[in-house]
């Protein structure tokens, strides 16, 4: 069978899986990550195969180096509710890596990314965490081939959370990665949960740009969550208060629009 071969010549007959997941780690280590984001998403809730009645669209703020959101209705209102806490989906959670991973590792849906660290250290690098297999290889519609990895963890199957992987062959960007995570709605037990995150362009970022999850709630009921990023900026900075529930009461009437804190 004669050979393919792509920009970095990993994509041939038979493509190792290692190599390739290596190669999408290397990547991410050297992409960009912005320090702050103002994002606007559009929430979709499925309760047992039923679409709930539509919401406003959500806007969040995070601050990457402590994983850090606050989460409240677009358009605002000074009386509506605010979330503010640990970041469940950042738009740049695959971009923290070392000790500002470990320090955000609440449970919920944080990617395992402890061999990038090894990998972007070294050039000869251990064996991962997972048994890695390729599922196959399809193709774009701008033709891009695009490489499905399979992760099956070795040990620790909670920490080591990365189940699939779907990668640019050009690029080795992610395209799309299926995580183990789990989710808590206030009120209610922390449930397991499998969450799927879509990655893209967003100005001179690669970000995720849109996640499903589905969680269990008591007496049956299946919910899935469908959460699409609408727009973003990236001010140079967000004063602290926006993360801090205290802080935030005092300031409820001081909230900026959209693209108008500082950088935006």
């Amino acid at each position: 069978m004669r050979a393919l071969f792509f920009t970095l010549g990993i994509l041939t007959a038979n493509p190792d899986p290692y190599a390739i997941y290596h190669a999408a780690l290397k990547q991410l280590a050297a992409l960009a990550q912005p320090p702050f984001i103002d994002e606007i998403s559009r929430w979709t809730v499925t309760v047992n195969g039923a679409e709930e009645p539509p919401t406003p669209n959500r806007r969040g703020l995070f601050r990457s180096s402590d994983r850090s959101e606050c989460v409240f209705y677009e358009p605002y209102h000074p009386t509506d509710r605010v979330t503010i806490g640990a970041s469940y989906f950042a738009p740049d959670v695959w971009l923290v890596r070392g000790e500002k991973t470990a320090a955000a590792a609440n449970a919920n849906f944080a990617p395992d990314l402890g061999d990038l660290k090894t990998i972007a250290a070294v050039r000869a690098v251990a064996p991962p965490a997972y048994d890695i297999s390729l599922a196959g290889v399809s193709r774009a519609a701008d033709g891009h081939a695009i490489y499905h990895l399979t992760l099956k963890p070795r040990f620790d199957p909670v920490k080591h959370n990365l189940r699939e992987l779907w990668i640019d062959a050009a690029t080795y960007n992610l395209l799309r990665a299926r995580v183990l995570g789990s989710y808590q709605v206030k009120g209610h037990p922390e449930e397991p949960s499998m969450a799927v995150e879509d990655f893209g362009a967003v100005g001179p970022y690669w970000l995720v740009t849109h996640v499903q999850w589905e969680y269990d709630v008591p007496f049956g009921a299946r919910v899935v969550v469908d959460v699409a990023a609408l727009r973003m900026s990236f001010p140079d900075a967000i004063p602290d208060w926006y993360f801090d529930e205290r802080a935030f009461a005092r300031h409820r009437n001081d909230v900026a629009p959209f693209g108008a804190l500082s950088g935006g």
